[in-house]
């Protein structure tokens, strides 16, 4: 009896989900980010949902959609002003939970997707459309590093983190002053600290409690 290609690929992805068992959750994140281009930086929130997938104890991915503000703020003369990239943030993380930790303690290293959403201008007055939009590029790519820690709680855990955004792209080349113009070319970064709650986790034999892989 011959077996199709198709049919013994789906087979082997079946065996191998079931012998890793990968636990797939759901999450939030709240958190505070400081955000610069090249100086002055600014103070923004963090709002994310991420969906972690646990292969085994130590190693695992994280998918997340984020709205992460980023930008710069000029406050060196009289003239005040300061700009919000309004970005979407999708970053895909892979996730290191080291054995030799005595705790919940992880590392996070992923690459991320920008699309821009906008630009806000902040003065004294408020928020407004920044004259400045058509200079800033309409998406942006970056990398992740981080750490996180987890604490299990009665139906879920709770988790913490501090990560470090870096931009690998110019997000912007030109700027105008108010007596001249320069190429001075830019990229993103942030450093966020987020508080965070992950719902108890799924897998093939049912929901994993509230504790993590590493504890059980």
């Amino acid at each position: 009896m011959r077996v199709s290609p198709s049919l013994f690929l789906l087979s082997l992805i079946t065996a191998s989900a079931f012998a890793l068992q990968p636990q797939v959750g759901a999450g939030i994140d709240v958190g505070y980010q400081k955000a610069w281009l090249d100086r002055w930086t600014i103070n923004t929130p963090l709002v994310g949902l991420n969906v972690p997938v646990l292969l085994t104890d130590e190693h695992g991915v994280q998918l997340s959609i984020r709205y992460s503000p980023k930008g710069y703020k000029n406050d060196s003369s009289i003239y005040y002003q300061s700009d919000w990239l309004q970005y979407v943030d999708i970053p895909l993380c892979y996730m290191y939970y080291p054995g030799f930790f005595p705790i919940d303690l992880g590392i996070t290293l992923g690459l991320n997707y920008s699309i821009l959403l906008g630009v806000s201008s902040k003065n004294p007055n408020g928020f407004e459309t920044s004259p400045d939009t058509a200079y800033y590029k309409k998406s942006d790519y970056g990398f992740l590093v981080g750490v996180h820690y987890k604490r299990p709680i009665s139906h879920g855990a709770l988790v913490f983190s501090l990560e470090y955004y870096g931009g690998l792209f110019t997000v912007r080349d030109y700027w105008v002053l108010p007596y001249s113009s320069e190429i001075r070319p830019v990229k993103n970064h942030a450093v966020s600290l987020c508080i965070g709650y992950d719902l108890p986790k799924l897998n093939f034999g049912g929901i994993s409690g509230s504790k993590t892989l590493k504890q059980e």
